[in-house]
């Protein structure tokens, strides 16, 4: 009475609708209507599951896109710290690699230019980054206020073969 039933939660969101349907009659096979028993069908959930998501990714290992690499060059950083962490934060999901040049000024100590930027990763992430990169205030002017990245040049975004070597 004063403890709540346990919830099993699995997210077979990302399956396809005929695994979805197969894996819920399979488990309705096991109850019926005045009765379930609870052991049974998790005993059974666990195989299903497991067969499902096997095959499932056999299917989009199959038919996923190969992952993308992107070489970016940023002209400068004037305030490199904060710059280098936004893009480490935007780079969630891929691989990346920030080579830049120390270049301090009186204004800017932190200053670096000819930096490059590496990605390696899927293409809707590389895309996001590249677009937030362009929309986003992530460095600062030289009067201290935030602007957007305009002079960043895309030198290649292409899909990796399985030649490359990766980063």
């Amino acid at each position: 009475p004063g403890r709540a039933a346990p919830v099993v939660d699995v997210d077979a969101a990302q399956l396809p609708r005929s695994v979805r349907e197969d894996v819920a009659r399979r488990l309705s096979a096991f109850c019926c209507e005045t009765e379930e028993c609870v052991l049974a069908v998790l005993q059974e959930a666990g195989p299903c599951y497991a067969a499902a998501t096997e095959s499932a990714s056999v299917v989009s290992e199959a038919t996923a896109s190969p992952p993308m690499y992107c070489v970016t060059v940023i002209d400068h950083m004037n305030d490199a710290r904060p710059y280098a962490e936004r893009l480490k934060r935007w780079a969630g999901g891929l691989r990346a690699v920030l080579f830049s040049r120390l270049a301090p000024t009186a204004a800017a100590p932190g200053r670096r230019e000819g930096c490059v930027l590496v990605l390696q990763g899927d293409d809707a992430l590389v895309g996001g980054l590249l677009t937030s990169l362009r929309s986003e205030a992530v460095d600062r002017d030289r009067r201290g206020r935030p602007c957007k990245e305009r002079q960043a040049k895309v030198l290649r975004r292409s899909a990796m073969t399985p030649a490359d070597v990766a980063l």
